[in-house]
């Protein structure tokens, strides 16, 4: 029998239309801020001896968990569980000396070392923090009135390339109570050196020209700790010193006031693209400038690949005003806000790289804010990181409100995530009311902590696909989860009590900005073939594109002629017909117009895009069992068609379980390109369908189905009656109903003519037909039922030997031999009246004679030969085989 199971996983696709992106605007598969490894620090917090300082850690889990906090140059370890859904918080250092000598004295008695404050040395004072399963990290730094947070990144979603965001210092106290601003970098790789371009002069620096303002240029004897600065003027880049694994670098300004303590728009730069983390912030400030109240500002800066080109700007529930810092990477940089360009980057005056601007109402005598709204959206030709400041206390002039400083990374549009679980925190300072903005394209979707929230959400200003909510987290400290059901967002948290807030990212991807193509929602970058095209025979090539092109040149990678798209703005679709199976590497050349170019972009973009053109489609198109022979291995073959052009192995295929129950063996099946070798064990039966499961993991989709294929082996069951017929067994078919015979020539397969009978009676071959061959019957069993089978019989020669006729029927005929010498007698005796003819290998009757009931000799032919002697009485006929010699 031949039963075909097709399996066939793609029978067209036609690519629908997908985006390209500005430049740089969309990304690569990347993690996010949850992870198993991380490494954070802690910056100097505000120098006032008047009070104490905590250091925590806090964690969030959706699982189960254990965290492993450690300090690997002082030996301090500490191992907690965290239960899922619950925040677990660890205080490093609690309610101790703020002032920065003293706190670390502290720190060194227990080895809980983690507070940045020795400026330009390589120091011990990282923790390293791993879970047995993905956790969010938070690090919070309070002292009464003055207190932020930030989210840390895991290890894996760390880079080499910075830039620093603080924010202009001041203290309304005057200048000299100013404290500048500060960052601190930490090695994850023994060898780290980092170089770093500071846009204000560093401690370091400003102590050197101190000490040796009045040597000029003859300097020698210089302390150790000053020999960078021998040379050094303003816009030098510096370089680290080699750095451990977990070695921090803490660079400070010292007590700098207003733009020369402002460390924002310096580049960091880890060598040889060794991964970094960078801190940021100031020990406290005013927001703006010397607006009363101060606070500490504290984040984790974000690798620059991992800035974007797209945000949605919400302002801070019950606050009045936030201001933003826009910071770009490359000069020209074009910033629009709800699609009006606001803002072109100039590097020769933007000297720090950022752009600032306010969001909020207009009130009493303060300034109208450039967006008098709750939300706007704000979109960059170059990419770009986007920091959202809380303002001081009594910005307004309001001594009554709450809150103070604060900074927050505000995540891209292109750093979506779809589920986050993250803390908020209580003060010794008073009532904190907490709050998280959320931005989607979809609020049906959005839960949180489980409870839809999509009555929240209201359109974000100057956008027809995003919404935005703020929603009250209540006053206590908790975990909460946000979830998108099927789509993504960004959010962050935030907190005010009296004279403190506090802020942070509640969570986002991280993955590197690449020059991308998508094409029927597949991304295919610049770097490598990392998606796959698949389709059966016609691929649509086409996307649309959110800026002017000069052109598109589509390559199919089949050796066709290649298409030229110059439209320059929405690239129209193009069908390519493939003409045969395989892997073919097509690509696009996006060439951009030149006004389109940020810095370090090239004019085209090369995007490589792999097309995989088949059908994985298997099918078992015969089987072919022989006849079992005793004491000898009983194999068969199971030819089946393979259209992938996948080469399969033995790790690909198992037997199903009932056919190994039967006692089909997964070690004994042999694959070749055409053929499964099977070995058929005894407990096989024929009629029953047993299985093959296919098991192939493909970038064009898996497959996993069974092959079945049905036992239908040919069967001993050929008797010859006499020596002249070769007929079916009736009794292994009682039951069935059999039609369509045909007897085949076992040499060559050939069907022999008008034999169609359960019967083959070898006078109707002719001599040369049957001398030296073998015969097989094949006939259908149950034609037209769902139990049709197909089958033929084993092949079985005619033969002179009596014992091995299956009937043998009594006989009245008796014959005196079968050889005799031309010209001698034979004697033949009926037991009645009989007629004997001899017969040629022709079939002509040379010689014909009646015999008596008591038999008679009978003339043997003169010539020498084959001949049939044929007996015929008035009950039966009988035909002999005769040798005449």
């Amino acid at each position: 029998m031949k039963k075909k199971i097709f399996y066939q996983l793609f029978f067209s696709i036609l690519l629908c239309f997908g985006t390209i992106s500005n430049a740089n605007a969309q990304t690569a598969d990347g993690q996010s801020t949850e992870g198993k490894d991380f490494w954070v620090t802690f910056l100097q917090a505000d120098q006032d001896s008047n009070n104490t300082l905590t250091l925590s850690l806090s964690i969030s889990s959706r699982e189960d968990c254990d965290v492993v906090i450690e300090n690997p140059y002082t030996g301090y370890t500490e191992s907690i569980h965290v239960t899922a859904g619950a925040l677990s918080q660890v205080d490093i250092y609690a309610n101790g000396n703020v002032m920065a000598s003293n706190a670390r004295q502290e720190m060194t008695r227990t080895g809980k070392i983690c507070y940045a404050v020795y400026s330009e040395k390589a120091d011990t004072c990282a923790l390293h923090v791993t879970s047995t399963a993905d956790i969010s990290l938070f690090a919070t730094n309070y002292k009464k009135a003055t207190f932020d947070a930030t989210n840390v990144i895991p290890t894996t979603s760390l880079q080499d390339s910075y830039m620093v965001q603080t924010y202009t210092p001041s203290d309304h106290d005057g200048a000299s109570a100013t404290q500048g601003s500060h960052f601190a970098i930490i090695a994850t790789e023994d060898g780290t050196e980092v170089e770093y371009c500071p846009t204000v002069l560093t401690e370091g620096a400003r102590q050197f020209e101190k000490e040796y303002a009045n040597w000029g240029d003859g300097l020698f004897d210089v302390k150790p700790e000053y020999e960078a600065y021998r040379n050094y003027h303003l816009g030098d880049t510096l370089v680290t010193p080699a750095l451990r694994k977990g070695e921090v670098f803490y660079v400070w300004t010292g007590k700098a006031d207003g733009e020369s303590g402002d460390l924002s728009g310096t580049y960091v730069k880890a060598r040889n693209g060794k991964k970094i983390a960078v801190f940021q912030g100031c020990p406290h400030t005013n927001i703006p400038y010397q607006k009363k109240q101060r606070d500490h500002i504290f984040s984790q800066a974000m690798p620059t690949q991992y800035w974007g080109n797209t945000f949605a700007i919400t302002a801070s529930k019950n606050r009045k005003r936030d201001i933003l810092r826009v910071m770009a990477l490359y000069d020209g940089t074009e910033v629009r806000i709800n699609g009006n360009l606001v803002h072109t980057f100039d590097f020769s005056t933007d000297k720090k790289q950022y752009w600032e601007f306010e969001i909020g109402e207009s009130y009493g005598s303060l300034a109208k804010p450039l967006v008098e709204d709750k939300s706007c959206m704000l979109e960059t030709s170059c990419p770009c990181a986007v920091h959202l400041f809380m303002v001081s206390q009594q910005y307004d002039g309001d001594k009554n409100n709450n809150g103070d400083p604060a900074m927050l990374w505000i995540n891209p549009i292109e750093q979506q995530i779809d589920q986050v679980t993250f803390a908020t925190y209580v003060s010794a300072n008073g009532t904190t009311n907490h709050y998280t903005n959320i931005v989607t394209d979809a609020p049906e979707k959005m839960t949180l902590d489980g409870v839809s929230i999509a009555g929240d959400f209201q359109p974000v200003t100057g956008s027809s696909t995003y919404y935005f909510a703020q929603k009250e987290l209540g006053t206590t400290a908790q975990t909460h989860t946000l979830r998108s059901e099927g789509s993504n967002f960004i959010a962050h948290v935030y907190g005010f009590t009296k004279n403190e807030s506090y802020g942070y990212s509640a969570g986002g991807a991280t993955k590197p900005l690449k020059s991308t193509i998508t094409i029927n929602g597949q991304e295919f970058t610049a770097d490598s073939e990392q998606n796959t095209l698949c389709g059966q025979d016609t691929i649509k090539f086409g996307c649309n594109l959110n800026y002017n092109f000069e052109k598109i040149v589509w390559g199919f990678g089949d050796g066709s002629d290649v298409y030229i798209d110059d439209s320059g703005s929405d690239s129209s679709a193009i069908k390519h017909y493939y003409a045969n199976d395989g892997i073919y590497h097509a690509y696009a050349l996006v060439y951009r117009q030149s006004s389109n170019l940020c810095a370090g972009q090239s004019v085209m973009d090369s995007i490589p895009i792999k097309v995989n053109i088949g059908r994985l489609t298997f099918s078992i198109t015969s089987v072919d069992i022989p006849c079992k022979v005793e004491g000898e291995p009983f194999m068969g073959k199971i030819y089946y068609n393979n259209e992938s052009g996948i080469v399969l192995s033995n790790d690909q295929l198992t037997y199903t379980q009932a056919a190994q129950q039967a006692g089909f063996k997964n070690s004994e099946l042999v694959i070749t390109p055409e053929y499964f070798g099977i070995s058929i064990p005894d407990g096989a039966e024929q009629g029953t369908e047993y299985g093959i499961r296919l098991q192939i993991e493909s970038e064009c989709g898996d497959v996993d189905t069974t092959l079945l294929f049905m036992l239908s082996y040919d069967n001993d069951v050929l008797s010859q009656r006499f020596d002249n017929v070769l007929g079916l067994l009736a009794a292994p078919f009682a039951d069935e109903d059999l039609s369509d015979y045909q007897w085949y020539r076992a040499s060559d397969s050939n069907a022999v003519a008008g034999q169609t009978s359960a019967t083959l009676n070898m006078y109707d071959l002719g001599y040369d037909n049957y001398k030296d061959e073998s015969y097989y019957l094949c006939f259908t069993i149950n034609k037209g039922t769902d139990g049709e089978v197909k089958t033929c019989t084993c092949a079985k020669r005619f033969s002179e030997n009596h014992d091995e006729y299956q009937f043998k029927p009594d006989s009245t005929i008796v014959l005196s031999g079968t050889t005799a010498q031309a010209g001698s007698d034979i004697f033949v005796n009926a037991k009645g009246i009989a007629t004997v003819m001899w017969i040629n290998t022709s079939g002509k009757i040379i010689q014909q004679k009646a015999i008596p009931a008591d038999g008679s000799t009978v003339s043997v032919p003169e010539q020498k030969g084959f001949y049939i002697l044929r007996v015929v009485t008035g009950d039966e006929e009988r035909n002999f085989k005769f040798m005449v010699q």
